[in-house]
């Protein structure tokens, strides 16, 4: 029995820190309330908060990028971006299902039939609606402004307002913040582009000559039937009515300063093909359905040029063979000054009037329409001071450009707590000895309890 009395009163002095020797009134007070020891206490009150704005470098690569808008905005708040490329048209909204009425429905047809609905999703509404309801007025307003001005953006603060860590953590009791409000401004930006720069004040003027070739002139045999493929024939008219031209002037000058060398100044080729129906071909994309007949087989072929293809090919066949001759004679090419039409008369690739049954195919009205006519415009180089032509500079300012830009800001303030830092139990030892379960139905038994987990003040 005295032992135990000891025990206990050795726990007890344990407990309130008793040093041997001294009085009461001399024993250590400590620094701190049991509450201080036991409790860690947070005011809270600041200010935490997510910005959104159009100039964010995510929202800057999404923009220039149609091809992310559906799996970097759109799809979240289950919409969909969809572009016609017959139409040119764009239109954003989301797939719901319309139920066909009994009477309606054939047999084996689904009940429900998938429809696109231009506008935004309920599931986007609604985070609208939840974005709204945390504005004031004034920001209110540039929100629904936001909606009109810039679309993508406004679905882009939809998603980020949607998956926002603030906003996660903002509400009950056990969340980090408390508060939770949507600011939303805009401010127009003007930018001044600079002055445009004027063209050089002179020109060089340089001797030279313009070709034409004959565009009344039939070209039965240019080309291979139904290829791109250049004939003999088309090389020696080349030769013959453009590069001749072309040192017959070099010749001339020779003697009056020239150097041998030329520049090309202006280059077009105009190709088209008759309406008679093409074949096969071996050397152009088959890439049409309205054929000629096979000869072999008696059937029309599978596929074949259309017109406008075998006119383009042509075109640019015609064209690789003249730059390589005029660089072969010393003359200078830049191939952006060289312009192919292949559209011809009646804009599908084709000249002349069309090709109805019993109409022969070798009269002329069809011959004259398969054609590639050459206009070119060629400097030659002096040795002598160049003549020039004065023209006076002109500085042209740009009108501004004015751009809004918009940022949304999520806000919110931190919230208080109170933490239970634990206590050690470790030296109680025989104190609760007698402590017992105290009914036959339950087991009790002591241990250390965390009794207010992060409790939160309001």
């Amino acid at each position: 029995m005295e032992k135990s009395l000891l025990n206990e009163l050795n726990q007890m002095k344990y407990l309130v820190n008793y040093k041997a020797g001294k009085v009461i009134s001399e024993q250590e007070q400590p620094s701190e309330t049991i509450s201080e020891q036991l409790f860690e206490y947070t005011p809270g009150g600041e200010d935490v908060s997510e910005v959104i704005s159009t100039k964010d470098k995510d929202f800057k690569v999404i923009l220039s990028q149609p091809k992310l808008w559906n799996s970097r905005v759109y799809s979240s708040l289950e919409m969909e971006y969809k572009y016609d490329k017959n139409t040119k048209t764009a239109k954003v909204g989301y797939e719901t299902e319309e139920k066909i009425p009994r009477q309606d429905r054939v047999k084996g047809q689904d009940k429900f039939v998938k429809k696109f609905v231009e506008g935004y999703s309920p599931y986007a509404q609604d985070v609208i609606k939840k974005m709204s309801n945390k504005m004031d007025e004034t920001s209110l307003n540039v929100f629904n402004q936001m909606s009109q001005n810039n679309p993508l953006f406004y679905a882009y603060s939809l998603h980020k307002f949607d998956y926002s860590v603030v906003r996660a953590n903002t509400g009950g009791v056990f969340k980090d913040y408390k508060k939770l409000g949507v600011t939303v401004d805009s401010a127009e930006t003007v930018k001044l582009p600079p002055p445009t720069q004027p063209t050089a004040p002179t020109e060089v003027i340089e001797p030279g000559v313009e070709i034409q070739t004959d565009q009344t002139l039939v070209q039965p045999n240019f080309f291979a039937f139904n290829e791109a493929t250049l004939t003999p024939q088309f090389k020696a008219f080349i030769n013959e009515n453009v590069i001749s031209n072309i040192n017959q002037l070099k010749q001339v000058l020779q003697g009056h300063g020239g150097t041998g060398k030329g520049v090309l100044d202006s280059l077009s080729i105009n190709a088209s093909s008759s309406k008679l129906r093409n074949g096969e071909s071996k050397t152009v994309e088959n890439d049409g359905k309205n054929c000629s007949t096979n000869p072999a087989t008696k059937q029309p072929f599978q596929a074949c040029p259309t017109h406008l293809t075998l006119s383009k090919a042509r075109a640019e066949a015609a064209k690789n063979y003249i730059v390589g001759e005029l660089r072969k004679n010393g003359i200078e090419v830049d191939e952006s000054k060289i312009v192919l039409n292949y559209q011809g008369e009646n804009g599908d690739g084709t000249s002349g009037p069309a090709f109805v049954q019993g109409d022969n195919p070798r009269d002329e009205k069809f011959l004259k329409a398969q054609r590639v006519d050459v206009n070119a415009v060629i400097a030659i180089r002096t040795q002598a001071p160049a003549k020039t032509k004065n023209t006076p500079p002109e500085i042209k300012q740009a009108e501004p450009v004015s751009q809004t830009d918009y940022r949304v800001v999520i806000g919110a303030k931190t919230r208080g707590d109170i933490e239970f830092m634990g206590f050690d139990f470790s030296g109680l030892g025989n104190i609760f000895k007698g402590f017992r379960s105290s009914g036959r139905g339950s087991s009790a038994v002591l241990k250390q309890v965390r009794c207010f987990p992060l409790r939160r003040l309001q």
